[in-house]
């Protein structure tokens, strides 16, 4: 089990990480501490393919909040980091889970 910073249980054994292409994540160092903490926890790490924006459920999350500062745009520019908390806490389950489906992914116990 790897905690949030609440302490309560962020991810299980049998979990499933999906690491898109950024470079940061790929890096020398990253890669396999990453690895190695997700293995020791029974959390498999799988890449996708490169060039596949398509099936990062991040970049449908991330329009999600753009839209959001869209709309807020007062809020966003003089509070930015409240307008991102807020359109982060608009996000609803039902939200990430169509982000998921959009990628093509399978989705259990929702």
């Amino acid at each position: 089990m790897l905690p949030d910073y609440n302490g309560s249980a962020a991810l299980d054994g049998g979990d499933i990480v999906i690491m898109d292409n950024c470079g940061f994540h790929h890096a020398r160092h990253i890669e396999p501490l990453l690895q190695n903490i997700l293995n020791r926890c029974g959390i498999e790490l799988i890449d996708q393919p490169p060039y596949s924006p398509h099936l990062n459920t991040y970049e449908y999350c991330f329009n999600q909040i753009k839209q959001f500062l869209q709309l807020h745009q007062l809020l966003a520019m003089n509070e930015t980091k409240v307008a991102i908390g807020e359109a982060i806490c608009h996000i609803t389950a039902g939200n990430s889970a169509g982000c998921y489906r959009k990628c093509g992914y399978l989705l259990e116990n929702l």
